[in-house]
């Protein structure tokens, strides 16, 4: 069976979770800075929590993303991701420069229910929407995409 993704969780539900498997609620707020604000992808890199704890985490949760199948960038700096999903289904993640930020595109379904003739997506058809934490994940693996980049 799989571990629940710790990206699911909003807040207050991972202070909940916390005081649930006898942890302080703010050892919530600790995971939920690392998810939001320094988007971790492991447990390890939450140096701020006890080893104890952080065993305890990565054995009854997960953090895992999608699977970067394919990165292509454009000549005008637009980065496309092809990212593979738990269940196989691929969604693309698209980062688009502006002159003094990026806006990100994130996918938050598998397929499009509309079916426009000129789309590629759309001629797949809907599958499914997207979990919370795979849609948050797009945004982890945009921002540490442009953090390497630098």
């Amino acid at each position: 069976m799989d571990k629940p993704n710790l990206r699911n969780y909003q807040l207050e539900e991972l202070k909940n979770l916390m005081e649930i498997i006898g942890e302080t609620s703010y050892r919530g707020e600790q995971i939920f800075h690392w998810i939001t604000c320094k988007n971790a992808i492991n447990f390890e890199e939450m140096t701020d929590l006890p080893k104890s704890l952080r065993t305890k985490l990565s054995e009854k949760f997960s953090l895992e993303l999608p699977e970067i199948i394919e990165r292509e960038e454009d000549i005008d700096g637009t980065i496309k991701f092809a990212l593979k999903l738990k269940d196989n289904n691929l969604i693309e993640t698209v980062i688009i420069p502006e002159r003094d930020h990026y806006t990100l595109c994130v996918s938050t379904q598998v397929g499009c229910p509309i079916g426009c003739k000129f789309c590629v997506t759309g001629k797949l058809g809907f599958k499914r929407n997207l979990e919370v934490y795979e849609i948050i994940s797009q945004v982890v693996i945009a921002r540490r995409y442009l953090k390497e980049k630098g």
